[in-house]
């Protein structure tokens, strides 16, 4: 047998196993964001722009702050997981401890920061600290991990779906009896707290057990030497994701966040598709980085390629059928998202290529570029904000928005020598779909 017949043969087990996951991770999102939608629509519909708003922006709110409990330590974890598989008890049961603390943490000042420059409205402040609160469950999130390094992620999903269908469930309940607006905010804490109950219940399922979990000093002290750029980065990244609703919400009112949010909640649905498959692709990227140099660069353009190919239709599509969408979707209360819409969904091509450079920011080692990156990007969403929302309202906002996580997912990469090889790769694949369009006609043609 031929060394290129005995490399295909160890591959092909190692392929299967990734379509099989990315499979079980994208059915996942699917079912979320189709749920999503439905739900969102049915909610914003029963609640109306103003206290949707108010929902939305307490959600973003408690977001905000998110990097206190998950402490940037997502994609390291996962690698400190594939590459030492038989220390898996220490690194979930540090974990499990250090996102424990910084949500505890997380939580006090949410409330703080809340009483201080949140809605002038009590109900607002409660539901802020109610969603703080059930973040805590996130602590359990170390199992998903643990999962992805193993790629065995229909455990996960499974968890994930039940915290799904009963959130969906109650929320559909809830409209029915015609609940006020501090019960929906109790249903998506909900989600929260059965999506941790749920992971800890499958986790047991396939024979392990948190109580086997091991924190240490010297594992901890590990980790967070290890994730402070990506602690950064991520404190920048909630601030480039959430900071718009916020802004608004103090500087425009709870109905336009409302209207808003709604065309947000339909731009952001397809973000699933990069997280699945570059949940799934980061541990044979990471072989891969090992084995042939020349062949995780091929792939690496392959999966920019991917992901511009995915998103642009989707973004074209979307902005062209804006208005429709909106109408059927949530009705003529909104009628101005529409036009956020249309422009919000042009963020997607450099989010879902973001979700490729992430990972190989951390197959690099490069984290410094990471905080540096989300930093630009924050910092130019805040000043847009600031110029344009007092004009345009939301739809300066949705403007603020493109053009920052174009500088945080691509042009910040040129500012930075080591990742110019990852510049010219997403700049290659923005022209991704007139390149394949050409190389089919030229093949058919021939």
């Amino acid at each position: 047998m031929s060394r290129l017949s005995v490399r295909r043969t160890l591959q092909r087990p190692q392929v299967r196993r990734i379509a099989g996951n990315t499979v079980w991770l994208m059915s996942e999102r699917v079912a979320r964001g189709l749920v999503a939608v439905l739900v969102t629509a049915a909610v914003a519909r029963y609640l109306g722009a103003s206290q949707f708003g108010i929902l939305s922006y307490a959600l973003s709110f408690v977001l905000l702050f998110s990097t206190l409990w998950t402490l940037g330590l997502s994609g390291l974890v996962v690698r400190e997981l594939v590459r030492k598989p038989y220390e898996f008890n220490e690194t979930l049961g540090t974990l499990f401890v250090l996102r424990g603390v910084g949500g505890l943490i997380g939580v006090a000042l949410i409330v703080v920061a809340a009483n201080l420059v949140g809605l002038d409205n009590d109900l607002a402040r409660t539901a802020i600290a109610i969603l703080a609160v059930a973040t805590l469950f996130h602590s359990f999130d170390g199992i998903d991990f643990w999962f992805q390094s193993q790629v065995r992620s229909r455990y996960e999903v499974t968890a994930r779906l039940v915290a799904l269908a009963v959130t969906a469930a109650t929320n559909v309940m809830l409209i029915v009896v015609q609940a006020p607006l501090i019960a929906f905010v109790f249903a998506v804490a909900l989600e929260h707290v059965v999506a941790g109950v749920s992971l800890v219940a499958v986790y047991s399922w396939t024979g392990q057990s948190v109580l086997r979990w091991r924190p240490t000093m010297a594992k901890a002290r590990f980790l967070l030497s290890a994730s402070w750029p990506l602690l950064l980065s991520g404190a920048f990244s909630a601030i480039n994701l959430r900071i718009d609703q916020i802004m608004l919400g103090n500087m425009a009112g709870a109905a336009e966040v409302g209207t808003y949010a709604a065309a947000a909640r339909l731009s952001e649905i397809w973000y699933f598709v990069p997280t699945a498959i570059a949940a799934s692709v980061f541990p044979a990227l990471l072989h891969a980085r090992e084995a042939s140099r020349q062949a995780y660069e091929r792939r690496q353009q392959q999966l920019y390629d991917l992901m511009a190919l995915i998103s642009i239709p989707i973004a074209l599509a979307v902005s062209l059928l804006s208005p429709i969408l909106v109408h059927v979707i949530y009705g003529p209360e909104f009628a101005s998202s529409a036009l956020v819409l249309s422009i919000h969904v042009w963020a997607g091509p450099f989010v879902f290529m973001a979700a490729i450079l992430s990972k190989w920011l951390v197959a690099e080692n490069l984290l410094k570029f990471s905080f540096i990156r989300h930093g630009a990007g924050a910092l130019t969403n805040v000043v847009l904000n600031l110029l344009l929302i007092p004009q345009f309202g939301g739809v300066g906002s949705a403007i603020a928005t493109l053009v920052s996580y174009a500088v945080a997912s691509h042009l910040a990469s040129f500012a930075y020598r080591p990742t110019w090889g990852a510049a010219r790769r997403m700049t290659l694949a923005l022209a991704a779909p007139p390149r394949y369009l050409l190389a089919a006609v030229r093949q058919a043609t021939r």
